[in-house]
């Protein structure tokens, strides 16, 4: 089996003049259907791209078992919306079912098995791939999210603090459709400059208005009302997890950015369904730490998701 040295790149949507990708790892071509993992990003919904923090050894693992693995692009806030955000991908998803199969047949790659497709995500791409495991239809063989969870109802009643940042610091980033992948400028000023503004929306309590702009005063309706109904679905604390699939959850302890103790919650939730669940949550350590140091955990991860995907 000879591994490709690069991914293939494949538009999955168009919307306008933005195209919006996929990129596609595997070994050659041996007409043998695999299954596939479908790999989310992170970036707080507003930077990075599909290169970005990739865990190598989930991809590493995919192409050793001879599977396929799939990195994508997604519209990013603040300019696209959260429900902008799960339309992409919940289309990439119906792309990689209905059209992908063709596709890699034109550059001779083995096609994949489309009832069997896992999703994981890191961070802000660890939260996209538990709402996957709800949204998207068929639902996922496995989801994987390292510390990725978003309370609605908590992110209304955050204490607010002071920023050092003014709004006007970011109208070059609050205009146009845009994914990580089409940052044309220097990335890495790119992708720090929002993740500043995403820490500000944060700090100042406006996170959850921009991942619902079209929602007018939505942080007072959930403080007082609590998560909206036709909102439940972007939430994974108000999920009904009967029928979720096969769940994998890793979260530090420490985390500041996303709140360990809602992932907690959220496993309770899944042991109450009889949902299989494997969770680690080590100890004092915060956000952005990797599987791949905690080597013991690392293989009963991988060996979780060989039985279930």
């Amino acid at each position: 089996m000879t591994t490709r040295t690069s991914p293939q790149t494949i538009v999955y949507k168009k919307i306008g003049d933005l195209e919006i990708s996929l990129d596609v790892y595997t070994d050659d071509y041996d007409h043998e259907k695999r299954p596939a993992v479908l790999y989310i990003h992170g970036g707080g919904l507003m930077a990075c791209d599909r290169n970005t923090s990739v865990p190598w050894w989930l991809q590493q693992k995919c192409i050793m078992n001879g599977w396929v693995f799939i990195t994508a692009d997604y519209r990013l806030l603040p300019t696209a919306s959260l429900p902008d955000i799960m339309e992409d991908l919940v289309d990439a998803h119906k792309f990689i079912r209905t059209n992908l199969n063709a596709e890699l047949e034109k550059y001779k790659i083995s096609p994949i098995d489309i009832d069997r497709i896992a999703v994981a995500g890191t961070s802000a791409g660890g939260y996209l791939s538990l709402l996957a495991g709800n949204l998207f239809e068929p639902k996922p063989t496995v989801v994987f999210s390292e510390y990725g969870m978003l309370n609605l109802k908590e992110e209304a009643i955050r204490n607010k603090v002071e920023s050092s940042h003014r709004a006007s610091d970011f109208e070059d980033i609050t205009s146009g459709d845009q994914t990580g992948g089409e940052v044309e400028a220097d990335i890495e000023a790119v992708t720090k400059k929002r993740i500043e503004y995403y820490l500000y929306l944060k700090a100042t309590g406006q996170y959850l208005s921009s991942l619902f702009p079209e929602i007018p005063n939505i942080v007072e309706q959930t403080k007082q009302n609590g998560v909206k109904e036709e909102l439940k679905k972007y939430s994974p604390a108000d999920f009904d997890t009967k029928g979720y699939p096969p769940t994998l959850l890793f979260h530090g302890e420490e985390d500041d950015l996303s709140n360990v103790n809602n992932t907690k919650l959220f496993a309770e939730k899944l042991k109450r369904d009889g949902i299989p669940l494997k969770e680690f949550y080590p100890p004092g350590v915060g956000h952005m730490i990797v599987l791949s140091s905690y080597q013991e955990e690392q293989k009963e991860f991988e060996l979780f998701i060989e039985k279930y995907i």
